[in-house]
């Protein structure tokens, strides 16, 4: 294959990581919608997971393939790059623009994470005040029918 080919390999592999990264940031602004919601509503939230999970493993198998393109091509791009500045530029151009997308990324997941901590206390207190209200009342039901007088353990004989 001639470095052409090579070249427009990496190129397009750019421009495909480029979209994904796009759809990761779209799919992350949705979980941060979801999380935002007064109603948290898990089932969104699990299959916007399973979404993004399809797309880091296509982002890992673009990783993987631009490598494996690179190392083939790599020599002849440094021995003959003036051949190539036209090529070169244009992915200097996409990695940067992958470079910026995955900071974005990156600050919207820490966002997200913060939320869902945050999300995860507030439903983790609503349960355990829930549970509490629970008692109260079970206690206050058996206390009104009589359900928890208890017999006495120990009797004074002394009479």
């Amino acid at each position: 294959m001639s470095t052409k080919n090579y070249i427009a390999i990496l190129i397009e592999s750019l421009r495909k990581k480029i979209i994904v990264l796009n759809d990761l940031i779209g799919k992350s602004m949705e979980q941060s919608s979801i999380l935002d919601q007064p109603e948290f509503d898990m089932d969104a939230f699990d299959s916007i997971m399973d979404e993004k999970s399809k797309l880091i493993v296509d982002l890992r198998f673009l990783d993987s393939g631009f490598e494996a393109v690179y190392d083939r091509a790599r020599q002849t791009l440094l021995n003959d790059r003036s051949a190539h500045v036209e090529e070169i530029r244009d992915m200097q151009t996409l990695i940067t623009e992958i470079t910026n997308l995955g900071t974005s990324l990156e600050a919207t997941e820490r966002r997200n994470d913060t939320k869902f901590k945050n999300r995860f206390r507030s439903e983790h207190q609503k349960v355990r005040q829930s549970r509490n209200s629970m008692q109260v009342a079970n206690g206050y039901y058996k206390s009104m029918t009589g359900g928890s007088v208890q017999d006495a353990q120990y009797m004074d004989h002394k009479f």
